[in-house]
């Protein structure tokens, strides 16, 4: 009778488990941009189109199609069908993907209100390459019946975590070919996000999380006069947040500060900065280099405040700063007082040396020496709950 009896237990506890689980479903809903996470069935069976159009829907993901699994990334979707004079990009109400340990999760976006309706991102947290991605229409979002209007997968250009993600606003300066050998068929080491028009970057510090330095110079100056108010909030917010900035200058970086004015404020280098001519011997020196270059044109970078790290001088032979490095906030920027897009730097060979010499291992191709300096500045991720979401 006791056998009989624990056997009958132990069904009983089983059929339970199995209707909860059934109940409940393996999904949660959270919330974007709160800490509240409820749990609900999300549905994925309703149509992939919306009101009954038939467009043709393309989902566009992190920021040129790069992402860092298991941080948040931007999303959006564009409809091919909009005529010229509409954004091709339509409104989102939530992002349903699976975290690392196959949970499906719909991210909700917060409402969108009149006097916002350019707003078209959204934002996610995959949770490994190439996990399915389900899009819903912004009312009622959610709901377990609100409107599929496109689905599919993100795409197989998630990056590890030891690869260090760099974003270009500008000339990429070689960055982008570092650790690259076609003769060995061996790509790149170093992400690279070459920013072509304004409307690839994110409009809120999520769609940034991941990244580990900005990079701007003078050929970007058209793309930053497009950006909005929220990507400009959001850049600073990212930088003040532990993010890295590099600035390159030359004698364009007058007027590149003058259309930009939170940039100047981000390096501490004032628009009217009056113009300088340099002499290269301390850059050569820096770089070990055995090629000579000429005078080099830049503006006077302050000659107070943050950290020198290159100290020359000028053709006069005064002193003169050429590169320096500040805090704001959490973050680090870097300016350096010339152009590295000019031609004589184009030409010069020790141009990308100087570079990833500016970012102490960084953009080093050792990947011991970048996992120790992205431990040091990813400052999001040193607090528990950044390590717990990692």
């Amino acid at each position: 009778m006791t056998r009989l009896q624990g056997a009958f237990s132990i069904a009983l506890f089983f059929s339970i488990g199995l209707f909860v689980s059934q109940l409940c479903g393996p999904s949660a809903t959270a919330v974007y941009g709160q800490e509240k996470v409820s749990t609900s069935a999300a549905s994925t069976s309703a149509a992939s189109t919306s009101g009954g159009s038939t467009s043709a829907m393309e989902i566009r993901v992190g920021i040129r199609g790069i992402y860092r699994p298991g941080n948040w990334t931007a999303i959006r979707v564009a409809e091919a069908s909009k005529g010229a004079n509409r954004s091709p990009f339509v409104e989102i109400g939530a992002a349903e993907t699976l975290d690392g340990n196959g949970t499906r999760v719909r991210y909700l976006q917060p409402p969108i209100e009149e006097s916002d309706r350019d707003r078209t991102w959204a934002y996610a947290v995959p949770g490994t390459v190439s996990a399915p991605l389900s899009i819903f229409a912004q009312t009622a979002a959610e709901k377990g019946d609100a409107a599929l209007i496109a689905a599919g997968r993100f795409p197989p250009t998630g990056i590890e975590t030891s690869k260090p993600w760099v974003v270009v606003i500008g000339d990429p300066l070689g960055i982008e070919t570092i650790g690259k050998n076609d003769l060995l068929g061996r790509d790149a080491s170093v992400a690279t996000s070459i920013i072509e028009s304004s409307d690839e970057l994110p409009d809120a510090t999520a769609g940034w999380e991941g990244v580990d330095l900005l990079v701007i110079n003078q050929p970007g100056a058209a793309i930053l006069s497009e950006l909005s108010e929220s990507q400009i909030e959001t850049i600073q917010a990212w930088v003040r947040g532990g993010g890295r900035l590099f600035v390159s200058l030359g004698k364009g970086g007058t007027s590149l500060l003058e259309k930009s004015p939170w940039l100047a404020r981000l390096t501490s280098v004032a628009a009217d900065s009056p113009a300088i001519r340099l002499d290269p011997a301390a850059l050569e020196t820096f770089t070990s280099s055995q090629s000579r270059l000429s005078p080099l044109d830049g503006i006077t970078l302050p000659e107070t405040g943050g950290r020198t790290l290159i100290m020359g001088r000028a053709a006069s032979r005064q002193p003169a700063r050429l590169a320096i490095e500040h805090l704001v906030g959490l973050g680090r920027v870097v300016v350096i007082s010339f152009a590295l897009d000019s031609p004589e730097l184009t030409a010069w060979p020790q141009r990308l040396s100087l570079v990833t010499r500016l970012h102490q291992g960084l953009l080093d191709i050792e990947t011991e020496k970048r996992r120790e300096s992205r431990s040091i500045n990813s400052v999001p991720y040193d607090d528990l709950a950044g390590q717990l979401r990692a």
